[in-house]
């Protein structure tokens, strides 16, 4: 049963054509496979999950709204600057509203469909042009002070300008330079984000930029580089995540022979760390700098796991990126692993919570949130690559069944929900906002927010109230 389901889910999502698949062998059975049944749990798990933006929630008032505002020339026009500790505004800052609500939603209906939201396709270059600019808030009911910061996600630097993979981005090779210029459509639309945020930088209160992931499109080093490059000129600091696209290094005609992208990342932006360090007060490494034996693929990881404050709030960033191969183990067609041209290379989209691996995403989380001192009243903000939510699209493409029990039990207990303030994620390429549950439904735990993909052109604006000064 499990295999049908995942199976049905495979073709619910668009994975894979229904004609495609064949009954296979699979616990000694053959299995039909109708596409039909997995069309109702996709329908009743979306109107569990899925909230109207016009919910006001115990925790937030969630809306988004896409614009188009005044955007620089495409052109790197800004190389960057040092970052200086910039502390919260006082308690009695202000900060303008902008927009009606029944516009926001109006936009927001016309920006995603009932079902599949529109950011799933790729928007023409002409409405790449402008970028738009998704807008949420957090914990508006609390007022006060607030603050805002950027949410990107899905970056993949490395793909060409039709969604497709480059022979080989760069020179030569997966451990190679990056190219001269922004080449491909990603990087230019990540270009004229960039130049996008530092244009609006005091007018939006932006203080910082958060990217969840995906920074490649297969964890080239000449991809981390050029990504370096871009996000280099913006005049906040930003926080980059790693995703299962950044794991395993890979060309066309060629493979690296583990899954070492997360040491590519740790050393590329190094730097980047260093300056985030003397930027948050609070910086903690986790185990960013630890490399752990991956017990579960034998090899060795380095689990980019880390946490900061700001205002009052903080902010942990969480590894969840499986270093399996995407080699086809069976469970699913070949063709959910596949990619045109390339054959089956990089690792499986699913997350992993690596419970048994000390340094693993799920033991830190338990570890550091249990100790860390200043948790309040919906302050604890979670970011990772893969979204918290179990609705039918991304029943392969996130946690399963069970790790997605056990960490939001863990996330419910204890009195932690009325800590937990959000998870914040991309990789499903989607603008969605939603309440994140218990797998059995019963409770709510915290929002969740998912941002379109960068490479698409896609960004939010997340606005905090209820900041202090106390870091």
């Amino acid at each position: 049963m499990k295999d049908k389901l995942l199976i049905n889910m495979a073709i619910t999502a668009g994975s894979v054509k229904p004609e495609a698949v064949k009954p296979f062998k699979a616990n000694h059975s053959r299995i039909a496979v109708p596409a039909t049944v997995l069309l109702l749990i996709l329908a009743s798990w979306n109107s569990f999950f899925r909230i109207s933006t016009a919910h006001a929630g115990a925790y937030e008032e969630l809306a988004s709204h896409a614009e188009s505002p005044g955007l620089p020339s495409p052109q790197a026009s800004n190389t960057g600057s040092d970052w200086q500790f910039v502390p919260p505004p006082p308690p009695d800052a202000e900060l303008p509203l902008n927009g009606d609500v029944k516009e926001i939603i109006e936009n927001l209906k016309k920006e995603q469909a009932p079902d599949i939201p529109a950011a799933l396709s790729s928007p023409s270059e002409v409405r790449q042009t402008v970028p738009p600019v998704l807008r949420s808030s957090l914990n508006k009911n609390l007022g006060g002070a607030g603050f805002t910061f950027v949410h990107l996600t899905d970056v993949h630097i490395g793909e060409a300008d039709d969604g497709g993979y480059h022979v080989d981005y760069g020179t030569p090779g997966y451990d190679d330079a990056p190219p001269a210029g922004d080449i491909g459509g990603p990087a230019r639309r990540l270009r004229r984000i960039v130049n996008w945020i530092n244009a609006n930088r005091d007018a939006e209160n932006i203080r910082f930029v958060i990217v969840t992931g995906d920074l490649t499109a297969s964890a080239e080093k000449s991809q981390f580089l050029k990504a370096k490059e871009i996000l280099d000129a913006l005049t906040v600091p930003y926080v980059p995540m790693i995703g299962n696209h950044d794991i395993w290094p890979f060309t066309f005609d060629s493979e690296a022979p583990a899954p070492f992208g997360d040491r590519y990342f740790k050393d590329v932006f190094a730097p980047t760390f260093d300056k985030l360090k003397t930027f948050f007060p609070e910086w903690d490494d986790g185990t960013r700098l630890v490399p752990a034996w991956n017990s579960e693929q034998k090899v060795e990881s380095w689990f980019q796991n880390y946490a900061f404050s700001y205002g009052g709030y903080h902010f942990t960033c969480l590894d969840f990126n499986s270093r399996q191969h995407a080699i086809n183990n069976g469970a699913l067609p070949s063709a959910v692993y596949h990619i045109p041209g390339f054959g089956e290379k990089g690792v499986v989209p699913e997350a992993r919570l690596y419970s048994r691996i000390p340094e693993g995403a799920f033991p830190w989380l338990k570890s550091h949130y249990d100790g860390y001192p200043g948790k309040g009243n919906h302050n604890m903000l979670m970011f990772a690559h893969h979204p918290l939510t179990k609705d039918g699209y991304n029943f392969i493409m996130s946690f399963s069944y069970k790790e997605y029990h056990k960490l939001t039990h863990y996330l419910n207990a204890k009195g932690n929900k009325h800590h937990t303030g959000l998870w914040a994620a991309g990789h499903l390429h989607r603008n969605w906002e939603y309440n994140v549950k218990t797998l059995n439904l019963k409770d709510t735990i915290c929002p969740g927010i998912e941002t379109g993909a960068t490479k698409d052109g896609h960004m939010r604006l997340i606005t905090v109230w209820g900041a202090s000064l106390s870091n």
